[in-house]
């Protein structure tokens, strides 16, 4: 994690978005850090005290926060959102109408300090989309997909409800999904009613607090005082850059929700195909044609193994090498048929391994072919598109560290599923 001290940010939104924390009831006491600049990493958190393992590094009031019992306490409680918007959709349109508020919102000078413009996918324009990866390409058009069906339905909404809700056009609601996206943490309270219900929720200030997979910390709802809290399991010194952990996510899953990507992400994969890794099966039939289509009586026996277990697919590499998924398929396909019964136990054995090992090179070898791992430049593209260029590099270098992984270090990573 970085040491680089920051600098403290003074500008004249960031300084009324302070006061006005203090005049909600937000002391000194409750928040170890505050807003700076760093190189690198941009506005982030900057550590007033050294702050221990175990300590409460921010604690919020519930009345500062914007969830989804805020929203029922607003005139938008009269509109029939429930069961016909997802719970991320309702916190945007609530994030929105408050801005629309202006300074009449209680949350005004928080809406100062948010971005006016994000770099999640939900921004990308068709040709950046096409540029990324499949698998981000896959989970971004999905994404935009769902957000435009459920953009119809709040349109619909609020135009039949007769309410002063302001403008809603598609890039406000964009901005407004990124919002919640980006920020949103899982929120376990008490609701008006009384019931214990888990929802989304935009906490200001916690939302200062960048990523490091590295940090260990974790959130909690204070079960007395409502407040929302960040306790840190990783000590930070005064003046560091004071860092929270979104989750064990992979660079799809950053970019896609929350704008951005990380280099060497150890949580990215590259996917093998199905049917480079099992090309002696017939995997164009159904499930239950693949074992009578084979050609022979082995490659039957394998085929049952396989789909009993539910190896089939997901046959992917780390920067740690092959996932335990991909060693055990390899491992079926090179067995004979008195060690199929006991392919667990063979599948230890060292010439069993070293025998995965070396296909696993020639799987990622022969995935070097692959277009989505050989990228146009990037020169003169926009930042998005140099983006999507980016993650299919690291890509490309992910599979050629996998070659260089010795067999014994990569497979030994694969030898237990998590």
């Amino acid at each position: 994690m970085s040491r680089s001290r920051g600098v403290p940010e003074h500008s004249a939104a960031m300084t009324a978005f302070l006061a006005w924390l203090r005049r909600e009831g937000l002391s000194r006491h409750d928040c170890t850090f505050l807003p700076a600049v760093f190189p690198g990493t941009g506005r982030g958190a900057r550590a007033r005290r050294d702050v221990a393992a175990g300590d409460v590094i921010v604690s919020v009031p519930p009345h500062l926060i914007l969830s989804l019992d805020a929203m029922l306490q607003s005139p938008l409680r009269a509109l029939p959102m429930h069961g016909r918007l997802s719970d991320p959709v309702q916190l945007a349109a609530f994030i929105l109408y408050q801005r629309n508020l202006g300074p009449a919102s209680r949350w005004h000078l928080y809406m100062a300090v948010l971005p006016l413009e994000y770099n999640t996918t939900l921004s990308f324009t068709a040709e950046e989309i096409a540029l990324l990866p499949a698998s981000c390409r896959e989970r971004a058009t999905a994404t935009r997909a769902a957000a435009e069906r459920e953009y119809g339905v709040l349109c619909e909404i609020i135009a039949s409800s007769g309410l002063a809700f302001g403008p809603l056009v598609w890039a406000d609601y964009v901005w407004a999904m990124e919002t919640v996206s980006s920020r949103a943490v899982s929120y376990e309270h008490t609701a008006v009613d009384g019931s214990r219900r888990t929802s989304v929720a935009v906490v200001p200030l916690m939302d200062m607090l960048n990523h490091a997979h590295t940090a260990s910390t974790r959130g909690r709802t204070h079960p007395i005082s409502q407040r929302y809290e960040i306790v840190t399991d990783t000590p930070f010194g005064r003046g560091d850059e004071v860092f929270i952990c979104y989750g064990a996510r992979d660079n799809d899953a950053m970019l896609v929700e929350y704008g951005f990507v990380i280099p060497g992400n150890p949580y990215d994969t590259y996917q093998f195909s199905p049917r480079l890794v099992l090309r002696d099966l017939p995997l164009d039939l159904s499930a239950g044609s693949v074992v009578e289509h084979c050609r022979n009586d082995l490659l039957r026996q394998r085929a049952r193994v396989l789909l009993s277990n539910g190896l089939i697919d997901d046959f992917s590499i780390t920067r740690s090498g092959p996932s335990w998924r991909l060693t055990a398929a390899l491992a079926i396909m090179a067995m004979g048929p008195r060690e199929l019964p006991d392919w667990c136990n063979a599948l230890e054995r060292p010439d069993g391994q070293a025998g995965v090992a070396r296909t696993v090179a020639a799987l990622c070898k022969a995935a070097l072919a692959d277009p989505e791992l050989d990228p146009p430049s990037a020169a003169g593209l926009t930042g998005n598109a140099q983006t999507a260029i980016a993650m299919r590099l690291w890509l490309r270098e992910l599979v050629l560290s996998a070659i260089a992984v010795p067999a014994e270090e990569g497979l030994s990573a694969a030898a237990n599923p998590s």
